[in-house]
């Protein structure tokens, strides 16, 4: 509470004893004026104190009720404090007011604090409500956009849920059909489900995860093809439940079929043209007389081939005939290209390729199909399939090529290869988001419904402190959930580019030093934290919001993991460009397999043990010292601890 707050509570509470102190001299007035009885005015000043209690005031009910004692003993009976008393049964009637005034103010202070504490839990209750509503509908729309629905299947008692998307991609009614394993196998393509059944067997023996590629038969004869993963999770208590999802693969076979097909026509429309060749120079090697007999028919099917065809001497590799094909290809005229070889040219964009071209030709009398990188004249670059053989014309062997630009092709190999990349490392993502949800969410959401459900049934049999543990368990998991929900929503906002770097001036020694506090009271002082601080400017110019992220989050980070009691030391120092911060810990480390994966979303190590966590954390300090233009530095071992170095530059970028 702030000192004007203070100085605004102090002012009302004398206000409300003075209006106390008027109302109850005006009633010892009238009643002493109408000559009223003693248990009529002790009732008056007790509905005076009570209205005072209501208004949350019980030291001003508390001192009201010893003013309204010495108003009665001084109007209204014998001096009770002055004179001596000779009838005891007027001390009685005094203590017994004074003491129903004290017993009336406590309980209706009390009725009072617990009415408000209930209306905050039912206000909290309904945000808490609300925020889940609005997780599941960001849930369902993220699966149908991405045709990705969610099971879980518990396997002692036989119940599976499904979510809608699941039920869409089967072409299932919620409302109707209620989910099952026979009702899942149903739809399954009779000659899928034998080998989809005998994983899901052995999963089940294995307790074991499982990804399958299968089809199913919708109720029009339509077919899809699914990708479906499974975890496996056991209880303490043993009992397995696989969760998973199911992913709409369809349109994904479907563009790789249509692939498939055009690689296959290219192939054959190469190998067409491949017998073609051979074939010509069958025909050119028969006989120099059959050659010059059908010299002007080549000539006439040279120039016309849609093909890429030239002819050079073998000898000094200059052209001597180039079809029209080549020439509009390369984007010169004819005469431009004869009596130039391909280095005048710039035809090769790497020369070492064009010399091991020109030595296996020389070597071998032929190639076939040698992936080359052409540049023509426009300045485009070319992937090129070529083919060469050697030939005699005019009794000097030529080399006659083929070239066949594969360019487009090449670009739809590499788009669909990324493709593919892509969608593993979706699939990853999407698995491994959702065993952290389940694992982040399911407990707290557990604790929650409990400690509601005990407050919604025994709430009048609860001692307070019992309630007020029930409420602190509900506020700590919700804040869980929430900081979980937080981290997720920030690495998001790093992926689409949404966080930037706003330096200003930071006086970092007190942010230091207020933000080690900070982390001491939410981690309830499991770990001392040791802050040393050297010389440095009084401001620098700095991202306060950015520094938060990476200090918090290392530093809850070394007090989760370290046993408790076991010191957190924080080092801040500078040298002339950089501050330098070292973060050093005495907890269980981090082994050699898990520090490549440190900065992997949703990785976490594999000692972490029970300790909660998204994994996180590390990744979002990362990309805020990138953000900062800083580096970080990790050094780890398994039960030694971990030392944590942040270099950030002292000036902004």
């Amino acid at each position: 509470m702030t000192p004007a707050s203070h100085r605004h509570s102090f002012w009302g509470s004398i206000a409300f004893l003075l209006l106390g102190c008027i109302a109850l001299a005006l009633v010892t007035f009238v009643c002493s004026r109408f000559h009223a009885r003693l248990a009529i005015v002790a009732l008056l000043y007790l509905v005076v104190i009570l209205l005072i209690s209501l208004q949350g005031r019980l030291i001003v009910a508390l001192l009201c009720s010893v003013v309204a004692v010495f108003c009665l003993d001084y109007y209204l009976t014998q001096r009770l404090f002055s004179l001596p008393v000779t009838q005891p049964e007027g001390i009685a009637a005094f203590f017994t007011f004074l003491t129903s005034a004290l017993v009336v103010t406590t309980l209706v202070s009390r009725m009072r604090k617990s009415y408000w504490e209930l209306a905050h839990e039912n206000n909290e209750r309904k945000r808490v409500e609300e925020e889940l509503r609005r997780s599941e509908a960001f849930l369902a729309q993220g699966q149908r956009i991405s045709q990705t629905g969610s099971w879980g299947w518990q396997i002692t008692t036989g119940a599976i849920h499904w979510s809608k998307e699941h039920f869409r991609i089967f072409e299932y009614d919620p409302e109707t059909d209620k989910p099952s394993y026979s009702l899942f196998i149903k739809r399954i393509h009779p000659e899928d489900r034998a080998p989809f059944e005998e994983l899901v067997n052995r999963a089940v023996r294995d307790k074991s995860d499982f990804e399958n590629e299968y089809r199913i038969v919708l109720p029009d004869g339509s077919i899809k093809f699914l990708w479906s993963v499974g975890r496996a999770l056991v209880s303490s208590s043993g009992e397995l439940e696989f969760i998973g999802t199911v992913m709409d693969i369809t349109e994904r076979k479907r563009a790789e079929n249509e692939i498939r097909q055009l690689n296959a026509s290219l192939e054959r429309r190469v190998a067409e043209r491949t017998i073609e060749l051979v074939r010509s120079e069958r025909l050119l090697r028969e006989s120099d007389a059959r050659l010059r007999e059908s010299e002007q028919r080549f000539s006439r099917a040279f120039t016309a081939s849609q093909a890429l065809m030239t002819i050079a001497r073998l000898s000094d590799g200059k052209f001597v005939e180039v079809n029209d094909s080549f020439a509009r290809w390369f984007g010169l005229d004819r005469e431009s290209i004869l009596g130039h070889d391909s280095w005048e040219l710039g035809l090769w964009l790497n020369l070492d390729d064009r010399t091991k071209f020109w030595a296996d030709l020389r070597l071998n009398r032929s190639v076939r199909e040698v992936e080359c990188r052409f540049r023509t004249r426009r300045g485009t670059d070319h992937t090129v399939l070529v083919s060469a053989d050697i030939v005699e014309v005019n009794r000097e062997p030529h080399v006659l090529g083929f070239f066949l630009d594969v360019t487009e092709r090449k670009r739809v190999e590499s788009e669909l290869l990324r493709t593919v990349a892509r969608e593993k490392e979706l699939g990853q993502l999407r698995s491994d988001f959702v065993s952290m949800v389940s694992h982040e969410f399911r407990t707290p959401l557990g604790i929650i419904q409990s400690s509601a459900e005990i407050l919604e049934d025994y709430l009048e049999q609860l001692e307070p402190a019992e309630r007020e543990d029930h409420l602190q368990s509900i506020r700590k998991n919700t804040r869980r959930m929430a900081a979980t929900m937080e981290e997720v929503l920030l690495i998001g906002s790093f992926d689409a580019g949404k966080m930037e770097f706003k330096p200003a001036a930071l006086d970092l020694r007190a942010f230091v030093r207020s933000l080690t506090e900070e982390v001491l009271s939410a981690t309830n002082r499991r770990c001392p934290i040791e802050l040393s601080l050297s010389e440095m400017p009084a401001e620098i110019q700095a991202d306060e919001r950015l520094l938060r992220y990476i200090f918090t989050n290392l530093l809850a980070n070394a007090v989760k993991y370290s046993e408790v009691g076991r010191v957190v030391r924080l080092e801040v120092g500078r040298t002339e460009t950089e501050i330098v911060c070292v973060i050093r810990d005495q907890g269980i480390g981090i082994s050699a397999a898990d520090r490549e994966w440190l900065f992997t979303p949703f990785h976490r190590g594999h000692n972490v043990g029970e300790r909660s966590g998204t994994g996180l954390g590390l990744v979002i300090v990362k990309r805020c010292v990138d953000l900062h233009g800083g580096k970080i530095n990790v050094e780890s071992k398994c039960g030694e601890g971990t030392s944590v170095t942040v270099t950030l530059p002292i000036a902004s970028r």
